[in-house]
């Protein structure tokens, strides 16, 4: 079983490769962890070529989505990773899909949690498209894990073994760009879940972390999970975790994978054990997650519950870039820290610490002033916090061997990026060709839920996307002449297991409809299996289609159109060539935090407010939880332009 840690730098990397089988890493673009410092090119190569004499897997993340000014540099780092015989890539976009199929064959691809691959479906789709390795998304409980692995033979699955937890399903986190602006699946997540909310109550004015949950820990459940077959990795998340924090991790897990295949009769004390030091290692509260998921379980938490952080001191001044730091205890830069400032505590990395005469040194002493240098922004009386129990003397760290970093002799391959890019300049001519013969149409977005609610004028005059739900029956009381599929294009909703809704196609199937919109790739092959004959298949937003190259891969595989993403900036949308027929959502209440996990303390009834004062309200909708905004997001003011760029617009009813 292989032992993948995660490394946010060399230094990292340097002190983890003994312990670990492989490491993840990311490179300074398009990685879920920008806020890590990741690798330079000559980092990554020398890393790269000392692994492989340790016989080491090292893995690159390129899990982001990719906008259409970037893929000249995606195709350049690419090309790159090819060179210096990368392992693996993890990847997100379509687009990087697409790339590395046809002019890098020769790199492994793994589908990165990000892209939620999560049932047979997926596998299936990951087959046929080169996709060597599946990390599953962690909703996924023992009995569904279970039930993956013995409908798969040909992919390699990965779960994730320790670490945080986000609120959303991978993937289909809006919340984050919609408060500020930073794509969660742009690596640039703020953590809104960790935030604290408020119930819209005037007898209640406290707020909590309602959407905060636990970290994950399954080390209780690794004698059931290693006789997956198909299993061949555990992952352990935290590219900004310091390696004096990673390496009792990744012994803990060696140490309880050694004892169960020697059948060790002291197992269970050891997994108490071990457990029991991890939690005092970790800041949150420890948990198993999904693993043992039911509908009564409680997998979130209030930070009151649990802090394993103490304050280690108070911000007294800043000049230029020397920050001023009262010490309150002893620590060094490799601690675990958090930075307090008006009530809030987000992560922080201290990467150089000196006295007042500016001579670098490797701890502060209690009660004293030092400067500390970090890349977070930080104000006079900010307090820094450190974990506890932080061991300072881990000898593990000492390095036994530093990487020798040299310049790697790398050059972009011009004739093969004008080669790639070729489709664009041909999809401009046809996109001018059809530019005067294609206009925009208005489309209305309804839910199954509602088709009495509306008259039956509303649908002969319209055209209509219904999006089913699986916990409504067939509506025996709509007339199901006034919705023609002339008009009408079927949404298949975003599910962990596609089985639950081929009941459902295949009434709609017998209805006479063809037009179906998925919300997941893997949907597809659900659709082929099922239906007998023609249908046409348009992309829903979350597919994410945010540059041509992904709009191709669609095209290639024969969609009639697609939804441009939620976080698709209007100059990006302009820049994007397809000949796909294309939508945009001008005015509807997206799913902001789209979710399995729950929390007792949530009320669906009640009302929730941020620290902006936006209000949100909570709903169930095909066995998930959904966080929406009250107010719906609006881009009618923008009409004009979808309609001259040809662009479908939808209103959700």
């Amino acid at each position: 079983m292989e032992i993948l840690a995660p490394a946010g730098n060399i230094e990292i990397f340097e002190k983890i490769i003994d312990y670990a089988d492989a490491v993840y890493c990311g490179l300074k673009n398009f990685n879920a962890r920008l806020r890590a410092r990741n690798f330079s090119f000559d980092e990554l190569a020398a890393a790269v070529k000392y692994s492989h004499q340790k016989n080491k897997k090292v893995y690159v993340t390129l899990n982001t989505l990719i906008k259409e000014i970037e893929i000249p540099k995606t195709i350049e780092i690419l090309q790159f990773l090819n060179e210096i015989k990368i392992d693996a890539v993890i990847i997100q976009d379509l687009a990087i899909l697409k790339i590395i199929k046809e002019y890098f064959p020769k790199l492994a691809i793994h589908s990165s949690t990000q892209m939620f691959f999560a049932d047979r479906y997926s596998a299936k789709f990951g087959e046929s498209n080169k996709i060597s390795r599946i990390i599953l998304p962690r909703e996924l409980n023992l009995e569904e894990l279970q039930k993956l692995d013995k409908q798969i033979t040909n992919i390699e699955l990965e779960i994730f073994a320790f670490g945080a937890m986000c609120y959303s399903i991978s993937g289909h986190c809006l919340m984050s760009y919609f408060i500020g602006g930073q794509s969660a699946n742009r690596g640039m997540c703020a953590q809104p879940c960790r935030r604290k909310f408020k119930i819209k109550n005037p007898d209640i004015s406290s707020a909590d972390t309602y959407f905060s949950l636990a970290d994950l820990c399954i080390i209780d459940f690794l004698p059931e999970l290693l006789k997956l077959q198909n299993l061949k990795a555990l992952k352990i998340e935290g590219r900004l975790k310091p390696a004096e924090i990673l390496i009792p991790i990744i012994k803990s897990f060696k140490t309880i994978i050694s004892a169960i295949f020697k059948n060790d009769e002291n197992l269970n004390k050891l997994i108490a054990d071990k457990k029991k030091q991890l939690s005092e290692l970790n800041a949150r509260p420890l948990a198993p997650g999904y693993i043992n998921f039911s509908r009564n379980f409680n997998i979130a938490f209030s930070e009151q519950q649990h802090d394993n952080y103490i304050l280690a001191g108070k911000i007294i001044k800043i000049f230029e870039k020397n920050i001023y730091f009262r010490a309150f205890l002893k620590f060094n830069k490799n601690s675990k820290f958090k930075l307090e400032h008006n009530n809030k505590r987000n992560s922080l990395t201290i990467y150089k610490i000196t006295d007042l005469q500016n001579n670098e040194i490797s701890e502060a002493q209690e009660n004293t002033e030092v400067i500390i240098y970090t890349n977070s922004k930080i104000k006079i009386n900010d307090a820094i916090y450190v974990l506890k129990n932080y061991n300072l003397n881990n000898d593990n760290c000492k390095n036994k061997d530093k990487i020798k970093i040299e310049k790697f002799n790398f050059q972009l391959d011009r004739g093969l990026l004008n080669k790639i890019l070729l489709f664009k300049k041909n999809n401009i001519r046809c996109c001018e060709k059809r530019y005067l013969s294609k206009q925009s149409k208005k489309y209305y977005y309804v839910n199954e839920k509602n088709l009495t609610a509306l008259s039956t004028s509303f649908f002969k005059k319209n055209n209509i996307i219904l999006e089913f739900d699986i916990s409504t029956t067939s509506q025996s009381n709509f007339n199901w002449k006034t919705l023609t599929n002339k008009n009408c294009i079927i949404a298949l909703p975003l599910l962990l297991d596609n089985s639950q809704i081929t009941k459902k196609i295949l009434e709609f199937k017998e209805r006479g409809y063809n037009n179906f919109m998925i919300a997941h790739i893997s949907q597809l092959e659900l659709l082929k299996e099922i239906i007998n004959g023609n249908f046409n298949v348009y992309a829903n937003h979350t597919l994410h289609i945010t540059n041509s190259l992904s709009a191709k891969f669609l095209e290639n595989l024969g969609f009639k159109g697609f939804v441009f993403d939620f976080e698709n900036e209007l100059k990006n949308i302009e820049t994007i060539m397809s000949d796909l027929e294309k939508f945009v959502f001008i005015k509807y209440q997206p799913h902001l935090f789209y979710s399995r996990a729950i929390n007792k303390k949530l009320d669906l009834s009640a009302k929730y407010i941020d620290e902006y004062n936006k209000t949100y309200s909570l709903k169930t909708i095909n066995n998930l939880f959904a966080v929406i905004p009250e107010k719906p997001v609006s881009l009618e003011t923008h009409t004009k332009f979808f309609q001259d760029n040809n662009i479908n617009i939808i209103y959700e009813i």
